[in-house]
């Protein structure tokens, strides 16, 4: 019997243009039903803010991306949106972004970063959460469908440790 060909990871993220736009729509309108990042936005992001978008890509196929404002001056970095194909979700795909969208805040000096997640996003929030990131404002009706948030922060410069032990109080995500 013949040996399996060797499996090859051709999956790499790299920064987005402007000829990604149609598949970031695409990717937003699959992944999200409320908060859709349009078209003319993505150009905005693209363009003219002081913003990164990320994209993972596997043989050539967009499986997701991560949008994040890096400001130096503040030493703040916010992921604005991070999606990942439903089919896709669970293969550390997020991770990989995340952990990248760090790496770029980092190399700009940048020492805190923050993300709001929905209250009801259980997988979003334990991966930020395995990620060193803590909880530190509810977000009342913050989503455009009315739903609650949670304000996420990691400090980049140091190492966060004991976060969790000081967060778990009822209630914290």
């Amino acid at each position: 019997m013949p040996s399996p060909l060797p499996t090859i990871d051709a999956a790499e993220i790299r920064t987005a243009t402007t000829d990604d736009i149609a598949d970031l729509v695409a990717i937003e309108e699959r992944c999200f039903s409320a908060d859709k990042i349009s078209r003319r936005q993505f150009r905005y992001l693209l363009t003219k803010a002081r913003a990164v978008t990320l994209l993972f890509q596997d043989s050539g196929r967009m499986e997701g991306y991560a949008t994040i404002f890096l400001n130096a001056k503040a030493s703040l970095a916010r992921v604005y949106s991070i999606a990942v194909l439903p089919d896709r979700r669970g293969k550390g795909i997020a991770r990989r972004l995340a952990l990248a969208g760090e790496s770029l805040a980092r190399a700009k000096g940048i020492t805190r970063i923050r993300l709001e997640i929905r209250s009801d996003n259980t997988p979003s929030i334990a991966l930020f959460r395995s990620l060193g990131y803590r909880p530190i404002k509810e977000l009342k009706a913050y989503y455009e469908d009315g739903a609650d948030g949670w304000r996420y922060e990691k400090n980049l410069s140091a190492a966060d440790v004991g976060w969790r032990r000081a967060s778990t109080h009822s209630g914290t995500p």
